[in-house]
């Protein structure tokens, strides 16, 4: 019997539109900053006792919470996706088993169902509170790299090292039109902002468009000679900005023609995006340098950032006047984005830092490292603030809670912890980071 899914699906929290995959960040927010005063006193139950982790048999691959962020999903390459109490960290229900390393986890409908997807090429549909399998299995005939919904929740995309992307119906859970077929593994796909076209991008080295209703084509490849490092949209989606091996190419969204000269670095291009009302682009590479270029003609600007070595990521503060960077120098850095020159002192772990990125206010800035912290600074300054949270293996994602009272950690040595940081924002208690599990 064939279930159908369109129930499950109805007001979902999953992710919509362009841009969204498996590599992007996921960010736990505390929704009910009244849950601040009880893990404070949570916290001091622990004083002089033994801390348990939430812990998986091997590496994290990630976490999220549910809305009121009572719950942690967390999913792992031991082939599990499971659910954890946040007061108590311990086990909530059942245990949901993929055959293979499992590489996302969603809730959706109402949190009364949660999607996972996996290597072993399965999209499986669970119900939250039992553990139940929902509906039918889809699948692919390899890994799955990602699951994105459109924006009124009646398409299904995902994309598999198959190399196929594919639509389904949510409410039969059968296939809609066509295989998207490149020639190697599909590393993305999004759709675009209206849902009649989507985009991929491929080991295959080349960017394509197609017609969501048919699975058709349009236009000719977007060719580069490496495999794809990425592919977006600026905001009006008339250009497709992408990057392979040295070199960052600008295309027509229409024509599949490039604009402008080809962007080049000295070694591998880590990033790009666009910048000033998409009359700019940022790029940075392994070379050690953030660059900046005119749109396009694909000339630089003459403004340059340099670190020592590889450039993991760049992130700006909402004014966009400061650009935070990080490195496999062992460093985060600040920098004035107009002038180029660094601001404060260097941030610096005893390895590469995985990403930085700001506090809500912008007063601190947190980072993790495969030094096997995660650290927290002052923006200003760029002093540390408080203990390094600490695990035993590199730490693989570090995000603030929305109160920003609490830090969720987890890393590749299988566990999961909380740090609660309230003690940053009272007068009556010690300004240090304390470990919540």
């Amino acid at each position: 019997m064939l279930w159908g899914l369109g129930f499950l699906l109805s007001g979902a929290n999953v992710a919509h539109s362009h841009q969204t995959s498996t590599k992007e960040t996921r960010k736990a927010d505390w929704a009910n900053t009244h849950l601040a005063g009880y893990f404070r006193h949570f916290s001091g139950q622990h004083r002089g006792q033994s801390i348990s982790a939430m812990r998986h048999q091997r590496a994290i691959e990630g976490a999220v919470f549910n809305d009121d962020e009572t719950l942690i999903l967390s999913y792992s390459s031991d082939g599990i996706a499971r659910l954890w109490d946040v007061a108590t960290c311990k086990g909530n229900g059942p245990i949901l088993r993929h055959h293979a390393a499992v590489v996302g986890a969603e809730f959706i409908y109402d949190e009364g169902t949660i999607l996972t997807y996996a290597d072993d090429g399965i999209v499986r549909f669970w119900d939250s509170s039992t553990g139940a399998p929902i509906g039918p299995l889809l699948r692919h005939g390899s890994a799955i790299g990602g699951v994105i919904f459109n924006s009124d929740e009646s398409l299904m995309l995902t994309f598999s090292s198959d190399r196929a992307a594919r639509l389904w119906d949510p409410q039969t859970g059968q296939p809609v039109g066509e295989r998207m077929l490149h020639q190697d593994e599909i590393l993305d796909a999004f759709f675009f902002q209206n849902d009649d076209r989507i985009l991929t991008y491929s080991d295959d080295g080349t960017v394509r468009i197609w017609e969501s209703a048919t699975g058709e084509p349009i236009g000719r490849p977007l060719r580069h000679q490496e495999a794809v490092g990425e592919a977006f949209l600026n905001d009006d989606e008339t250009r497709v900005l992408s990057y392979a091996g040295q070199t960052v190419h600008l295309w027509d969204a229409q024509t599949g023609r490039s604009v402008g000269q080809p962007m080049r670095h000295q070694a591998a291009v880590g990033g790009a995006l666009f910048h000033e009302d998409d009359q700019q682009i940022i790029t940075y590479a392994d070379d050690g340098t953030v660059r900046f270029w005119h749109a396009e003609s694909g000339e630089p600007t003459g403004l340059m950032i340099r670190h020592q070595k590889a450039v993991g990521g760049l992130v700006f503060n909402d004014d966009e006047t400061l650009l935070l960077t990080y490195s496999a120098d062992q460093t985060a850095r600040l920098w004035d984005a107009e002038t180029g020159e660094a601001v404060g002192r260097p941030m610096r772990h005893q390895a590469l830092v995985n990403e930085a990125f700001f506090s809500s206010e912008e007063d601190y800035i947190l980072t993790y490292s495969d030094d096997q912290t995660a650290r927290l600074w002052d923006a200003e300054t760029g002093e540390a603030i408080g203990q390094a949270m600490r695990h035993q293996g590199p730490v693989t994602g570090a995000y603030f809670s929305s109160s920003e009272t609490l830090i969720m950690t987890y890393s590749d040595d299988q566990t999961i912890r909380l740090w609660d940081i309230s003690g940053l924002w009272s007068e009556e208690e010690e300004s240090e980071v304390k470990r919540h599990c």
